[in-house]
């Protein structure tokens, strides 16, 4: 009986050292995987490659907004929307005081649908980036 008890309880210490390598595993790699530092540093590549694109988006959108605001100040472009404006006056005279910008319905709309659709894409990307950067 003392033969079997001791194998019971050597194998009840395998499985207890295996748990315990196990948990330790598990630890370790929990503490790897909130460490940003060492994210940072073993990512740098991609963490690189998204700053990088982040940047040049940034620089795109205000290069396009400075571009859009030197063409909206060009003395053909501002008789044009005089005219239009004067046209639109004659037209509808009680909306004169109108605070609505002079951007059509269907392009305001249009550039809705497109930040919304940028966003999305970018949050499934950053959440793509954080399931490979992350070890589950």
């Amino acid at each position: 009986m003392s033969d079997a008890l001791e194998k019971h309880e050597q194998a009840a210490n395998r499985i207890r050292d295996g748990l315990n390598r196990t948990l330790q595993e598990l630890d370790w790699r929990l503490h790897v995987a909130t460490d940003l530092r060492f994210q940072l540093m073993t990512h740098r590549g991609l963490v690189a490659v998204i700053g990088g694109g982040a940047v040049a988006l940034l620089a795109v959108g205000l290069t396009l907004e400075a571009l859009r605001e030197r063409r909206a100040r060009r003395p053909w472009v501002l008789r044009r929307r005089r005219v239009e404006g004067f046209k639109r006056a004659w037209r509808h005279p009680e909306r004169l005081a109108s605070r609505a910008r002079e951007r059509p319905l269907p392009a305001a709309l249009g550039r809705r649908v497109v930040r919304a659709s940028f966003g999305a894409f970018v949050s499934r990307i950053a959440r793509r980036t954080a399931r490979r950067v992350l070890p589950v």
